[in-house]
């Protein structure tokens, strides 16, 4: 355990510079001359009874300061005359405004920090009214740095096994082992089906066994992210700290399994599953095409501006003006000319290699950097400095609506190709199951929209249980919904020949009419 939980600091530490444990903080640094840094928030529990203590603060610090050195830590709360108008002028506001506006504070002095544990101190935290989140500064009030180190430990006592999670987390735990287990049964599912059909998915056309491998793929990553969660989630709450590294990796397994979605509903959309009338890819003739024609521009961009040197001669004889390397026919080029060529000869050549690139590369890349985006906005909300400010989800914030808009180009795409695919396609099944499944499957697109507005309208102490739910719920119903549309049985059937009615013609006893009897 020792071991997988240094290799979790060293994760942490090579993303982001900086050890931060969500309910255990704990940091060594220099604060700067008059600088203030929030190093933690939590969401404390309330109580009407005001006997009973709902939440506790405990902390140990250390700082190389002496008699006249002026520093603090200091707690606020979420109230507007607290944190909320410290934070509007956080950087300008003096000590005495920021002692003003802190619920509580507390100024330590060498005498005390002589101990093994240094300035040790447990502050309760009574909330009446409702839960609220609570945040912790170190506060510098020198004009020199000061060396300092600390470990705080941020708990609800009176949640039982839960007293380590904040007040908006409660009830997270309970529902990772229910999804977990969700997660594992649609797992058997596939699995089950696949196996069962074996003899049968032989027939299908390779677009349809790479559309279920993605499919299988996606279940299998968000199983085991949700059972990453859930085994970090047990131990946060038996210590406070976790296994932070299953956390992490969970949440990038489960950004790899929406990855394969996205793949999957890309191939669907340009009817490449089981579809005879597929839009053709950009193959390597058209490549190579492309890529022959952006040598020839590129040469021309080089040599347009060049000037034949006295005595200098083609390769063949007869030839008018001599053909230049690149450096050669840049030092012949204006300055200002020169310059432009330069600054623009990366991404000239980047075009050139995004035109020449195949629709099956295009959409890899448009998948590896959503999910990679995704990956470092998760990383941000987790440990980022800035998030400690306000409990705003983290697809909420300026970085988070970018990711949203390219999640709205995605799905603009997806709409676009499904409507070709479905204007070309001239099987009548196979049409009737792209105007149906199409328009459904186009919603998975909006979960993301759907999720970052739902936790914007809810309060922020209930915004990280809604958050979760919404997530599996809507990520199962998409497993679910795919394992039934793309069931190999019906796959196989959608594939092949449209059939024609049996039956026999019999006469009705009252009528002189035919009637068509399916047999």
């Amino acid at each position: 355990m020792g071991r997988l939980r240094g290799f979790s600091g060293f994760f942490a530490l090579v993303f982001l510079g900086l050890t931060v444990e969500a309910k255990y903080v704990q940091r060594s640094g220099v604060l700067g001359p008059n600088e203030a840094r929030v190093e933690s928030k939590f969401c404390y529990d309330y109580s009407l009874n005001p006997e009973k203590k709902p939440g506790l603060f405990q902390f140990k610090f250390r700082a190389d300061i002496n008699e006249m050195d002026e520093m603090y830590l200091m707690l606020f709360d979420d109230q507007w005359e607290s944190f909320p108008q410290a934070r509007a002028v956080w950087d300008q506001a003096s000590c005495d405004e920021k002692l003003q506006t802190a619920r509580w504070y507390a100024r330590p002095y060498p005498q005390w920090m002589s101990g093994p544990d240094g300035f040790a101190m447990d502050v309760n935290v009574t909330e009446k009214m409702r839960a609220r989140f609570w945040y912790a500064a170190v506060v510098n009030c020198n004009p020199k740095p000061i060396p300092y180190s600390y470990e705080f430990h941020m708990i609800n006592p009176l949640r039982g096994w839960q007293s380590e999670f904040g007040f908006d987390e409660l009830g997270t735990a309970v529902a990772s082992i229910i999804f977990t287990a969700l997660y594992v049964y649609v797992a058997f599912l596939y699995v089950n089906e696949y196996t069962k059909g074996a003899g049968g998915r032989q027939q299908l056309p390779g677009g349809a066994k790479m559309l279920l491998w993605l499919l299988g793929s996606a279940i299998i990553l968000s199983s085991a992210a949700s059972l990453l969660t859930l085994l970090h989630q047990l131990e946060f709450a038996r210590d406070g700290w976790g296994f932070w590294i299953f956390r992490d990796s969970g949440k990038l397994l489960m950004l790899m399994g929406k990855g394969c979605l996205f793949i999957l509903f890309s191939l669907f959309a340009k009817g490449e599953c089981f579809s005879t009338e597929a839009a053709p890819l950009v193959g390597a003739p058209r490549a190579a095409s492309l890529s022959t024609a952006a040598s020839s521009i590129e040469a021309d961009t080089f040599t347009s501006f060049t000037a034949p040197s006295s005595g200098s001669r083609g390769e063949g004889e007869g030839s008018v003006g001599g053909s230049y390397k690149p450096a050669e026919s840049r030092s012949a080029m204006p300055g200002h000319v020169r310059l432009w060529v330069e600054w623009g000869e990366p991404f000239h050549r980047a075009l050139v290699k995004v035109a020449t690139m195949g629709d099956h590369h295009k959409i890899l890349a448009a998948t590896g950097i959503f999910v990679l985006a995704c990956f470092m906005l998760e990383l941000y909300g987790t440990y980022g400095y800035a998030t400690h400010f306000a409990p705003t989800y983290v697809y909420d914030t300026i970085p988070g609506f970018c990711i949203i808009t390219l999640d709205a180009l995605y799905f603009v795409y997806y709409l676009d190709a499904v409507l070709r695919t479905h204007a070309r396609e001239k099987h009548v099944k196979r049409k009737e199951f792209y105007g149906q499944w199409g328009s459904i499957f186009a919603l998975w697109f909006l979960t993301l929209p759907f999720v970052a507005f739902a936790a914007f309208s809810v309060y922020p102490w209930y915004r990280m249980r809604v958050v979760t739910f919404l997530i599996h719920a809507l990520n199962l119903g998409t497993f679910n919904a795919l394992l039934y549309a793309f069931h190999p049985a019906r796959i196989a059937a959608l594939h092949g020949p449209p059939q024609k009615a049996q039956g026999k013609m019999v006469r009705g006893p009252h009528e002189s009419g035919d009637l068509l009897l399916g047999v």
